[in-house]
Order: structure tokens, then sequence, then C-alpha cells
């Protein structure tokens, strides 16, 4: 088994991608994916495979697909990794996500809460990505009918967005809207208005310009989009044979 021919289904895979053609997109990522466990190949470059494979099945609007190659990646990282690494963290948070647009909402609530708990490890408990996946949790209760599950969730998100992005950035306000509508659905009519008040208040002012600084701007980092290995300005990936994007 020659690593070449797992390359050049890798790269049809990613042409198909790039052309919005699903089906040959699936077609070759299952390629890959076969030609990668037959070569015994890197388990992070397999894993990088199953979840591309994933993300197509999610851009196909075929969601309910994606569970499994994801839930394969996740059990690899585990086992390689252990269950707070960041890396099983991101599959959580992926599969997650495709339960939740399968209408899976309990297990995606299982999910996202052991992905809050690595976030919590990671990036720290009032961190923005933790927020985020507070937001996710507050919104899965929240339309299974948990409300009482959801609020916290919101609250806690709505607190660390107040903190970091301020009041009127566009995502706190968000939180509050949707906090204010699960306040309504528990029949808590003035604390909602309150809620839509602040809301409103931040909706109407004037925006304000967000300036990165320049030391926190983004950068083209030097390693390899598909399997994360250093390039170390090569134009091609030593490890798995991807060629560098060009803008």
């Amino acid at each position: 088994m020659s690593t070449t021919s797992w390359i050049q289904a890798k790269d049809d895979a990613l042409k198909a991608e790039a052309e919005g053609d699903y089906a040959s997109a699936v077609t070759n990522w299952l390629r890959a994916i076969a030609l990668l466990r037959g070569a015994e190949a890197d388990v992070k470059i397999l894993c990088t495979a199953l979840e591309r494979l994933a993300n197509v099945y999610v851009q196909d609007k075929t969601a309910d697909l994606a569970i499994e190659p994801l839930r394969e990646s996740l059990a690899i990282k585990i086992k390689e990794l252990g269950h707070l690494h960041l890396a099983v963290a991101h599959v959580q948070n992926e599969l997650a996500k495709v339960h939740f647009l399968s209408k899976n909402l309990e297990e995606a609530a299982v999910l996202a809460t052991e992905c809050l708990k690595c976030y919590e490890s990671g990036y720290g408990e009032d961190s923005q990505e933790a927020a985020t996946i507070a937001l996710n949790l507050a919104a899965t209760y929240h339309l299974g009918g948990l409300f009482a599950e959801a609020e916290p969730h919101y609250k806690r998100c709505l607190t660390i967005r107040t903190k970091i992005l301020g009041a009127d950035n566009p995502l706190t306000v968000k939180v509050l809207q949707n906090y204010a509508k699960l306040l309504r659905e528990m029949h808590r009519p003035q604390e909602a208005d309150f809620l839509d008040q602040c809301a409103f208040g931040s909706i109407t002012g004037s925006w304000k310009t967000i300036e990165i600084p320049e030391n926190e701007a983004v950068t083209k980092i030097d390693v390899c989009e598909f399997c994360g290995s250093k390039l170390d300005g090569a134009p091609k990936c030593n490890k798995c044979g991807t060629v560098v994007a060009t803008a």
C-alpha cells in the first residue's frame, strides 16, 4: 500500500469539497479513510480525515451520517490523549452539533457538557470558549423544553460575554434576546421585558468598531491545514503531502 494512493484520494476529496461536489467528496474521503486504515497511518491523520468526512455530511444536509465518523475519531483521541485534551473537546463539540441538528437533544447535551469540562480545564472557566459552549447547552435545553436547566447556562454566557466583550457587543445582545425569550416562556414577563429593554438599548446605541491589538492580529500559521504538522515554510507538507493554499 503506497502512501501516494491515500494522498491522491485526500486531494481528490479536498478538490471536490472546494467545488461543492459533496457526493464525490464523500466517496473520496471514504476511500482515503479505507487506505489510511490499511496503511496503519498516523492516527492524527486518520482522525482528521474522519472529521473532514463528517463535515461534508453536515454541509450536504445529512448530519445524521456524520455521527459515526465523529464517534470513531472521538474514541481514538480519548485513547491517545485522555478525556480533558482540547483536541477531544473539539470532536465532542462537533458531535454535539451534529446531534443537535439531528434533534437528538439529550445526546447533544451530554456531549456539550463533556466539552465544557475540557474547555474549563484548557481555557478557563470564564473564557469565551466556555461561554460559547454554555450558550450551546442553553439552546439545547431550551429547545428541548428544559427551561430550568437552560437558564443558568444563559446567565453564565451573558456574564462572561458582558465582561469580555461588553454589553453592546452583538454576541452579548444575542444572548440577552434568547434569555428574554426563555423567561417569557417561563411566564416571567417582567424579567423578560427588562432584558429586551437592555438588548434594545444596545441595538439602538452607537456601534463601536472592535480593533484587534497588533499583537493579537491573525497571522499566517506555518502548519498544514490538513494534518497540523509544521511546514517550516515548505510549499507542501512533508508528512501528508497537502499543498499549501495560497491567498
